[in-house]
């Protein structure tokens, strides 16, 4: 999907009527979940701001442990395997603006599985109205209903990966060096190599005469396919952990002498697996965390991420950099001069001093789990990163 938006004080859910990037700025509203809180006090005399205490759950993801095949999978859309019936659903998609509960206009829900050569995906998405017009590889598919799919294997919130498809199996895949938040042109040209992708409709496809029930699909993407830019091994090890989130997009129809069009005076239904802050889908700290293992159906405990925290303050800082670098043309060297404090758990430290490193800058901050310390870092193009 290629539109996201940041407000200035408070987030609202996206205007996406264009579906364009909106580069105004999102500021405030970051922390990990039990974390204590950050507080932004008298935060530039330009802004007069109040002071606001963030929320202590801006990241908290979506899990899924994602099992092992030894037998790989017919992809053809029709869900009958017993390895699908051996692994549980995800929960229901929610809306894609964490603070909006109103639900969806149609269930969906996904299932995952891995082998040596394929991350496999089932989806199953209920709709009354099944349509889908676009036929060209790399339209953008995301201006009529789809499913979509992205990828951040490190985690880091640069390069990432997105697909997209319609009903029809037409597809959109592309590769983003980071978001479109920090000014960026995705690469159209990244192709999945070998990919596999199955629909079943259980229904009538472009027919506005009859209601329809659902369509499933099942999608096989090579490990090949991400290359090095996975910066993860793939396939992936025992435990391994990857940044992955899907959405889907749908249009309310508006039909006329028996056909479809799209009904521009309702907004677009975007819903997600893992919800976000903003009410777009190029957040890669939003991403939902799937683990992998080789461990049988049924088996195996999902590891909590204890970089979430780290992520979490550090999306902070990035997001209040932000906003103070719109205000002075410049960035600020310290936490102080952001009007940022920390009074959380003891065990999490803000590094004071924010180095100025040519064009851009490094914010860092210091979290102790049990004996051990780790630094974690974020820049100016929001890139998180740990020093080991």
């Amino acid at each position: 999907m290629l539109f996201f938006a940041f407000t200035v004080s408070t987030i609202l859910p996206a205007e996406d009527t264009n579906r364009m990037p909106k580069y105004t700025d999102q500021s405030g509203h970051t922390v990990a979940k039990g974390l204590g809180t950050l507080r932004r006090i008298n935060l530039w005399n330009k802004l007069s701001i109040e002071q606001d205490t963030i929320r202590k759950d801006y990241i908290d993801p979506k899990y899924y442990l994602c099992h092992y095949t030894k037998t790989p999978l017919s992809v053809d859309g029709i869900l009958n395997e017993h390895q699908w019936k051996s692994v549980p659903w995800t929960e229901n998609f929610v809306d894609i603006f964490i603070r909006n509960k109103k639900p969806p206009l149609y269930n969906t829900k996904v299932k995952m599985l891995w082998d040596e050569t394929y991350f496999y995906f089932a989806a199953e998405m209920k709709e009354s109205h099944i349509r889908a017009e676009y036929v060209k590889r790399d339209t953008v598919i995301c201006l009529e209903n789809d499913f979509e799919i992205f990828f951040d294997p490190n985690g880091d919130n640069h390069e990432y990966f997105e697909f997209e498809m319609n009903a029809l199996g037409t597809l959109w895949d592309l590769f983003l060096s980071r978001a479109y938040r920090d000014l960026v042109t995705p690469d159209n040209g990244w192709d999945i190599k070998g990919l596999l992708t199955g629909i079943k409709i259980n229904g009538t496809l472009n027919n506005s005469a009859d209601l329809d029930k659902n369509w499933t699909t099942e999608i096989a993407i090579p490990w090949t396919a991400f290359g090095e830019y996975a910066r993860m091994p793939c396939p992936p090890l025992e435990d391994n952990q990857w940044r992955v989130n899907f959405l889907r997009v749908e249009y309310e129809p508006k039909i006329l002498n028996g056909k479809y069009y799209k009904d521009e005076t309702k907004p677009t239904d975007n819903s997600v697996w893992s919800p976000h802050q903003s009410g777009g889908m190029h957040d890669p700290e939003s991403f939902g965390i799937v683990q992998f293992t080789r461990k049988p159906f049924g088996q195996g405990k999902f590891i909590p991420d204890t970089s979430v925290a780290a992520r979490s303050i550090l999306m902070q800082i990035y997001f209040a950099q932000k906003k103070y670098f719109d205000a002075y043309k410049r960035w600020a060297s310290s936490i102080k001069e952001l009007g940022l404090v920390y009074v959380g758990e003891k065990d999490i430290t803000l590094i004071e001093n924010i180095q100025i490193i040519g064009g851009g800058y490094i914010a860092s901050v210091e979290i102790k789990l049990g004996s051990k310390k780790g630094l974690w870092h974020i820049n100016h193009v929001s890139k998180i990163w740990h020093a080991r």
